[in-house]
Order: structure tokens, then C-alpha cells, then sequence
């Protein structure tokens, strides 16, 4: 009885063994016909349906992984899916996205991209080689820099025509600044903000080519209305200054918001406008409050005007604080405000020894949060 007992767990055991078995061979054969399958679709199918093929053959979505098979059909995706596919495929592998993380690959794609004339492969190439430490060819990036900029790639534009003022050294003659200034405009009326705000501000100032205030300010309203700061603050500026003095409440108001914008998006000078109009009370109520608001927030930007102001507001205008006029004055010192030097050495001579201990802690504080050496002028960009 216990020998028949234990023949038919052994059958049994068997039994479970060739099944399973038997359901192993059957999933292997399943996994490889789906191969067979999706290899003949991607062979007579389109170039995605080879890059989907490479992508599962990689990550082992449903088959098998296989790395060789992976690269040669991202190979034939490629070379069948012409130059958009190129950059896609560049893409997937800088990235890590659905293809492994490989920037030998995806320089490899981006530059057959590229050569195929991709003009956003062109620009990237030509961006990577100009900055990458280990890919860097200057040469190299200025050609297919120039190359994305024959094709109409605005960021492009803008880089090759500030490389041609670069690349000219200190006095560029007249045919290199045209040449520039035509380069950098063309990639203003592409919507490129960057040289919207350069070439506005060129012609706002007469930079290098004649000035031309109605043009600046068209490209600057077009960089002011996508938040790029300091075109704001002009645009604003240039509103009021060209009103004139019987301009109306709604002018004002508009010129002055787009100031408040520049402000909030952390351009010193517009916030330096502002406290000065809270001071005076010609465009706002007088209100001190404010105005020390926002030269404190242009001293905290590293203004060294604007932190000797601060000193004085709390050494004569609000509440005494010889400390805190102290540790300003020596951060606008620091900064490079002649007059700041003179003043904190005063202030500090009326302090007590526990209050100049304190006085000289909160200006080490103050010069290593907010030393910048940042001007309260209109920055050059080119």
C-alpha cells in the first residue's frame, strides 16, 4: 500500500515537472515566433515600427533582450527614417528616454541628424561642441551653428552673430557689426527673446550701429511680452519719457506696470525707478515705507547704490538702527560705493564696543549675502 502510495507521488512529481516543462518550452517558442512576427513587420514596415522593435528588444518588453539586434534595428530606423528620425533617436539616448543613456550613441545620431540638415541637430551639435568640455571643436561648432542659422533656426541666428562680434576682438569693422547686427534682428523677428532684448537695446542706445529708438522699442515690447526683464524696464521707461507731461492717468499706468513687472523679475535698475518714485511722489503717493521696500530688495540684489540708500534710511529716516546702517554702508564699501566707506567708519565711531561687535558680525553677514558688484545700469549684453 505505501509502495503504490509512493509510485504515484513520483508520476505525480513527474507529472507537475513535464508540465511545467512543457509550459516553459511553449513560452520560449511564444517569445520567439513574436519575434519572428515583429522582426517581418519591422522589416517590411516603416522606420517607427523598427525604432518600437529596437526599443522592446532593448528593455525586454514581451521578448527577449538582445543588445546587438536592439542597435541594429535603431541602425535601420535611422538610416530609413531619414533626418527627423536621426534627431528623435539622438534625443532618446542623451536623455535615457525609451533607449539607454549613451551620449557616444546619441552624438553619433545627432551629427548624422545634422548632416542630413536637421537644423535643431545643427544647433544642438554646434551648441555641444562650442560648450562641452570633452566634445570641444570650436571650428566645428561654428560651422553647424551657421549651418542651423542658414536654415532659419533663430537661437542659432543669435549665437553666430554675437560669435561674429566675438570673433572679431575688441574693434570689429563695419562690415563684421552689419553682418552681426542682420544675423541677430533675424533671429529678433524669429521670436527668439534673447535677441530681441540685444538688438533693442543696440538701437535704443546706438551701440555699434545708429540708433533708431521706434525699431528698439518694437523689438523691446516683443522681449517685454515674454518677461524678459530688463526690456520691460525699458520698454516702461520709454513710454514715460516720450509721454511727456500731459500724458494721460492710462499711459502712466501702463508704463509703470510694465516697470513693476521688471521689478518683480529682478531687474535692480527698474527697482531702483520704483523706490525713487515712492521718494519723490511724482508718479506714486509719497510713501516711505515702499520706497524703503524696494531699494532694500534692489541692496539685497547687490546694488551698491541702493545699499548706501538703505544705510541712510536707517541711520535718518525710519527707526534708528546704527547697526543695521552700519552693516550696509560696509556692504556698499565692499561693493564699491566711494562715499559708503567714509560714512560707516562715522557710524561706527558713535556705537558703544557691544554694539560695534554686533555691528561688525551683521556686516560680514551682509557682504557675503549680497557683495555682488552688480551695476544699477542697464546691463551690456553684446
Amino acid at each position: 500500500m505505501e509502495t503504490n502510495f509512493n509510485i504515484n507521488v513520483i508520476i505525480l512529481v513527474a507529472f507537475v515537472v513535464i508540465t511545467c516543462i512543457s509550459i516553459s518550452i511553449l513560452f520560449i517558442r511564444r517569445k520567439s515566433i513574436r519575434l519572428k512576427l515583429l522582426e517581418s513587420e519591422a522589416l517590411s514596415g516603416g522606420p517607427e515600427t523598427q525604432l518600437a522593435l529596437a526599443v522592446m528588444l532593448f528593455t525586454g518588453d514581451k521578448i527577449d533582450k538582445d543588445e546587438d539586434k536592439a542597435n541594429h534595428y535603431v541602425e535601420l530606423a535611422a538610416q530609413n527614417g531619414g533626418a527627423d528620425m536621426q534627431y528623435s533617436i539622438a534625443r532618446m539616448f542623451f536623455v535615457g528616454e525609451n533607449l539607454p543613456k549613451d551620449k557616444s550613441k546619441a552624438m553619433y545620431f545627432l551629427q548624422m541628424s545634422a548632416d542630413n540638415g536637421n537644423m535643431y541637430a545643427q544647433y544642438n551639435l554646434g551648441s555641444i561642441l562650442y560648450s562641452d568640455k570633452e566634445e570641444h571643436n570650436r571650428e566645428q561648432a561654428v560651422r553647424y551653428i551657421k549651418m542651423a542659422a542658414d536654415n532659419g533656426e533663430a537661437q542659432a541666428q543669435f549665437l553666430y552673430g554675437g560669435e561674429l562680434l566675438r570673433s572679431a576682438g575688441a574693434n570689429p569693422d563695419k562690415n563684421t557689426i552689419k553682418e552681426a547686427f542682420e544675423w541677430i534682428e533675424k533671429s529678433a523677428e524669429g521670436g527668439y527673446m534673447q535677441a530681441q532684448t540685444v538688438i533693442g537695446s543696440m538701437l535704443y542706445f546706438g551701440k555699434n550701429i545708429k540708433q533708431d529708438k521706434e525699431k528698439a522699442i518694437h523689438f523691446l515690447k516683443l522681449a517685454a511680452e515674454q518677461n524678459d526683464a530688463q526690456s520691460q524696464f525699458l520698454y516702461g521707461a520709454e513710454m514715460l519719457k516720450s509721454a511727456g507731461v500731459n500724458t494721460s492717468k492710462e499711459t502712466v499706468s501702463e508704463a509703470v506696470s510694465w516697470i513693476e513687472k521688471s521689478a518683480n523679475g529682478g531687474y535692480i535698475q527698474a527697482m531702483m525707478t520704483l523706490a525713487e518714485f515712492y521718494a519723490a511722489g511724482n508718479v506714486y503717493p509719497r510713501d516711505q515705507e515702499k520706497s524703503l521696500y524696494w531699494f532694500t530688495q534692489a541692496a539685497e540684489h547687490g546694488d551698491p547704490t541702493a545699499q548706501a540708500t538703505v544705510a541712510g534710511f536707517y541711520l535718518l529716516s525710519v527707526g534708528e538702527d546704527k547697526i543695521l546702517s552700519y552693516a550696509w554702508y560696509m556692504t556698499a564699501a565692499k561693493g564699491g560705493n566711494e562715499y559708503a566707506k567714509e560714512a560707516a567708519e562715522k557710524v561706527f565711531s558713535e556705537l558703544s564696543e557691544s554694539e560695534r561687535d554686533d555691528a561688525q558680525r551683521k556686516a560680514e553677514e551682509f557682504t557675503k549675502l549680497y557683495t555682488t558688484n552688480k551695476a544699477s545700469t542697464v546691463s551690456n549684453i553684446i
